[in-house]
């Protein structure tokens, strides 16, 4: 929703919304956030240092989780994380596999109508069909 100043009223936006089926959330985690800035903060003193990074740099791990990983060290202090968070990884995946972090989509809620009123339906996944979704609209079901 967003406010018409003109008009007076909150519109609803009415846009497509595409999304995918599956979604890695890692980077939205203390973990994936922190393992950034500190892959960050080390290309910036490779350059300082004049390492070449492209022969320098270690790839994102696919997965293994608990990998012992002693070529970032301690992060930097210029990043100034607060000290209970100074112990995280300083690589992703560290203290999870890559499959910690995916999530499947399960469900939709949708809104038809306009931002003062309308009717919302659902969509999920059918738990006894991997392939096939049901639509929840009230006390009707339907598969889809």
């Amino acid at each position: 929703m967003t406010f018409d100043f003109r008009a007076g009223e909150t519109v609803k936006l009415n846009h497509r919304v595409t999304f995918p089926q599956t979604l890695n959330m890692e980077r939205y985690t203390t973990e994936g956030q922190l393992w950034r800035q500190h892959q960050t903060a080390n290309t910036i003193k490779r350059r300082e240092n004049g390492v070449n990074q492209s022969s320098d740099l270690e790839a994102v791990p696919s997965s293994g989780a608990g990998q012992a990983h002693q070529k970032f060290g301690t992060p930097p202090r210029s990043i100034d994380m607060p000290p209970h968070l100074a112990a995280l990884p300083t690589m992703a995946y560290e203290l999870h596999p890559k499959e910690y972090y995916e999530y499947e989509l399960q469900g939709i809620v949708i809104h038809r109508g306009t931002a003062q009123s309308g009717h919302y339906y659902s969509f999920i996944k059918d738990s006894s069909d991997e392939s096939g979704w049901l639509r929840l609209d009230d006390s009707t079901v339907a598969s889809v």
